[in-house]
C-alpha cells in the first residue's frame, strides 16, 4: 500500500500473509483511515513506491479506523513524476518504481508477446503519452492491466478533448530505446484534478490531435522481446490520516 496524510507525507506500507486478510475488507482505495499499533522499519531495498527511507508493516494487533470527516483539503493522489534525467538513470533498475503523466496520443489493441520469464505469450497494450518535457512514451501494459485499461472509454473520449494519464508503479526498460513497463503494481488516474493535469490540459487543447489506434510501440520500435517483470507485493494507494508518528 501507499499511504499520504494530510500534509502531502507518503510512505509505504506492506500486510503479509495471513495477516493481509484481515485488512482486505477494512481498508479501501481513496478511504482516510487512522492506524496505530503498527512496525516501523527501513524501506525495501527494491520496488520502491515512494522515496521514504522507512517504511510500515501491518500486524494483528494493527488498529484501523475510518475517519468519516475528511478534511477538503486531503490529498487524494500519491505520486512523484520522474524528471526526463531520472528516467534515464532508472533505466532496467529494480530500486524504485516511477510515476509519470502526460498526454494519451495513442493506444494499441491488445496483443500478445513472449516474454524470457514465462513459458508462453503474455497479453500487452502499449499506451503512448506525450510527457510534459514533449518526451514520446509507451508505456506497456501486462496481462491484467492490459484488459484492465479503459481503452474504448479513453480513445473515444479522447476524439473531442484531451485525455491526461497519471501512472504510477511502473518500471523503466530499455527495450524499443526506452519505455515503461506496467505489470500488477501498475495504476493509472485518467485526468485527475490535480495542478499537473490542468498545466497539461492547457498546453495541450491548442491543435490537439485525436487520439489514434496503434497497432505496436509508437514512440519506438521494439527491437527485442519484452521482459515483464513484476514486484512481489500487492500495492494500492490509500490516504492515510498518521497521528503521533514521526517520520
Amino acid at each position: 500500500m501507499v499511504l499520504i496524510d494530510e500534509e502531502g507525507n507518503s510512505i509505504h506500507a506492506q500486510v503479509y500473509p495471513p495477516v493481509d486478510e484481515l485488512f482486505r475488507t477494512r481498508v479501501k482505495e481513496g478511504g482516510v483511515y487512522t492506524f496505530s499499533y503498527f512496525r516501523v522499519r527501513a524501506s525495501n531495498i527494491y520496488f520502491k513506491p515512494v522515496e521514504n527511507d522507512q517504511m510500515l508493516v501491518f500486524t494483528k494487533w494493527t488498529k484501523v479506523e475510518e475517519v468519516l470527516v475528511v478534511p477538503p483539503a486531503f490529498p487524494m493522489y500519491a505520486y512523484s513524476l520522474a524528471s526526463p534525467e531520472q528516467l534515464q538513470a532508472r533505466i532496467d533498475s529494480r530500486t524504485q518504481f516511477t510515476d509519470v503523466i502526460g498526454v494519451i496520443t495513442a493506444i494499441s489493441s491488445i496483443g500478445t508477446t513472449q516474454t524470457k520469464l514465462r513459458q508462453g505469450n503474455s497479453t500487452k497494450r502499449t499506451v503512448t503519452i506525450q510527457t510534459p518535457s514533449n518526451i514520446l512514451l509507451d508505456v506497456v501494459l501486462w496481462s491484467e492491466r492490459a484488459t484492465a485499461f479503459p481503452a474504448d472509454e479513453v480513445h473515444k473520449d479522447g476524439q473531442t478533448s484531451p485525455q491526461v494519464v497519471l501512472f504510477v508503479g511502473t518500471l523503466v526498460k530499455s527495450f524499443g530505446g526506452m519505455s515503461l513497463s506496467g505489470s500488477s503494481p501498475c495504476k493509472w488516474y485518467i485526468n485527475p484534478d490535480i495542478p499537473d493535469t490542468r498545466k497539461l490540459l492547457a498546453s495541450a487543447k491548442p491543435g490537439y490531435k485525436p487520439i489514434v489506434w496503434s497497432e505496436g510501440s509508437s514512440a519506438a520500435v521494439q527491437k527485442e522481446p519484452a521482459q515483464e517483470k513484476k514486484s512481489l507485493r500487492f500495492w494500492i494507494s490509500i490516504h492515510l490520516s498518521i497521528i503521533k508518528l514521526s517520520l
